[in-house]
């Protein structure tokens, strides 16, 4: 009989942790083992998917108070109650909102007792910065159709999606796109109750309206939004799969853009923990359509002289908006809204040295923030 396991916790190609831990432990606590392996951040909601499916949650294990589930949460299930043999894999995800996902696998088994998870070897580093964009290596998981026993969850998952994509729906308009995607339809009724209760922080039900999570901000986010939004038409994407893609909410249809915000940052800040929070900043700010004086007025936060920068950010950012599916065209970017209302005003084009300097100081920019290149 086992008494403890050794696993192989991979993130993505050479980035693994290998950790022995008692049979008799609860899948609790080889989520904290693991969090503590690579030094990921407390608080956030998981979820072990044993069948190696993600999002199949007939064989899912939440956390204490996610959801219901047929399957007891993951402090009252033991790795030992699954009988796994060696080769056995399963998908481990921390942090739904932005989907932190490892791939799980059992090397051995052994008669030896471990009371502590031991952290038997490491390879390779993980980065905030790993979570913006997937690497071209990263092994893809593979995924089961969501249905049936899963409804609640994929209910869930969509509304996720949703306010990372628009910022605020109503729960009408949220019921409309899931059902053009789905078989099995879903009306307001059953969408509000599914959604009231909670959502792990990934977005806020107020009223009859699904919200961003912005904290004491929400009503004023809804007010903005609905103004702005009014007569607008809304971008839906074609497929269930294109609509789930924005449960990451640094999702962009052109990755290149996220890649080109970090490798701009590494080189002028100190830790890829300040390049993780300023890209963050940075990825929020195009959602909300911030103007460029204010992307100019976030690099001194950062010990970052704008002037040092030059007309290189300043082009990133144009090109940044007009890439960003913004929460006031209802997800469309700036080019597809103006060929969508006949005006090419809202699309923005690369500053001349000649031209007026987007920090707003009245000058050429050649004579502000470009006056150094």
């Amino acid at each position: 009989m086992a008494l403890s396991y050794t696993f192989s916790v991979s993130f993505k190609t050479g980035c693994y942790r290998h950790i022995k831990i008692s049979a008799e432990a609860a899948l609790a606590v080889f989520h904290e083992a693991i969090v503590e392996a690579f030094g990921l951040a407390d608080g956030h909601m998981h979820v072990f998917f044993m069948n190696n499916c993600a999002w199949d949650n007939t064989c899912g294990y939440y956390c204490t108070g996610f959801l219901e589930s047929k399957n007891p949460a993951t402090d009252e299930v033991r790795l030992c109650d699954f009988k796994l043999e060696k080769g056995a894999q399963f998908v481990y995800i921390y942090d739904f909102g932005n989907e932190q996902r490892f791939s799980v696998k059992l090397l051995k088994s052994s008669e030896e007792e471990t009371k502590k998870p031991i952290l038997v070897r490491s390879k390779g580093e993980f980065f905030f910065s790993d979570l913006l964009v997937k690497g071209e290596d990263d092994e893809p998981e593979k995924k089961l159709p969501i249905h049936g026993n899963d409804r609640a969850a994929l209910v869930h998952l969509y509304a996720s999606a949703a306010v990372n994509l628009y910022g605020f729906v109503s729960l009408s308009t949220f019921c409309k796109i899931f059902n053009s995607q789905n078989e099995e339809q879903l009306d307001v009724k059953e969408a509000g109750e599914l959604l009231s209760a909670g959502s792990g922080g990934e977005y806020v039900l107020y009223g009859e309206h699904l919200v961003f999570p912005a904290g004491n901000e929400v009503p004023a986010l809804l007010e903005i939004l609905g103004h702005e939004t009014e007569g607008k038409p809304r971008f839906v994407p074609a497929s269930r799969e294109s609509f789930l893609k924005y449960l990451d909410v640094y999702y962009m249809d052109e990755p290149e853009i996220p890649e080109k915000i970090k490798a701009f940052f590494r080189p002028l800040l100190k830790s890829e923990s300040q390049v993780f929070t300023i890209c963050s900043e940075f990825l929020q700010m195009l959602r909300l359509d911030y103007p460029i004086q204010a992307f100019l007025g976030l690099l001194p936060q950062y010990g970052i002289s704008p002037e040092a920068v030059g007309q290189n950010f300043t082009n990133l950012v144009i090109e940044a908006k007009n890439s960003s599916r913004i929460w006031k065209n209802k997800g469309f970017t700036p080019p597809e809204m103006a060929r969508l209302m006949g005006t090419a005003k809202r699309i923005l084009k690369k500053v001349g040295r000649n031209d007026p300097c987007p920090c707003g100081s009245g000058k050429k920019y050649k004579k502000c923030c470009g006056r150094n290149e």
